[in-house]
C-alpha cells in the first residue's frame, strides 16, 4: 500500500513538473510569435507629403489602397520602411481618410 502511495506522489510530481515546463515553453513561443509579428510591420511612405500607409500583405483591400496611394503620389519619392521609422514624423493616410 505504501508503495502505491509513493508511486502516486511521484507521478503527480512528474506531471506537475511537465505541466510547468509546458506552460513556460508555450509562453516563450507566444512571446516569440508576437515579437516577430510586431517587428515586421512595414509602411509605404511619401517623403514629399509626409504621409504613410501600413502594409498588410495578406489583405487584398489593403493592397488596393496601397496601389491608390502609389497613384496619388506618382512622381513623389516613395519608400518602404519599418513602421517605427515613420510613425512619429509622418501622418497615417488611413486615419486622415477616416476623419
Amino acid at each position: 500500500m505504501i508503495f502505491y502511495t509513493n508511486l502516486l506522489i511521484l507521478i503527480s510530481y512528474i506531471l506537475k513538473s511537465l505541466i510547468k515546463r509546458l506552460i513556460y515553453y508555450t509562453n516563450r513561443f507566444v512571446y516569440w510569435i508576437i515579437s516577430f509579428k510586431v517587428v515586421n510591420i512595414r509602411a509605404r511612405a511619401c517623403i514629399r507629403c509626409r504621409q504613410y500607409i501600413i502594409i498588410h500583405p495578406d489583405n487584398p483591400e489593403n493592397l488596393n489602397l496601397i496601389n491608390l496611394f502609389d497613384r496619388n503620389h506618382k512622381g513623389h519619392n516613395l519608400v518602404t520602411l519599418d513602421l517605427d521609422e515613420v510613425k512619429g514624423s509622418y501622418k497615417n493616410i488611413e486615419s486622415v481618410n477616416s476623419e
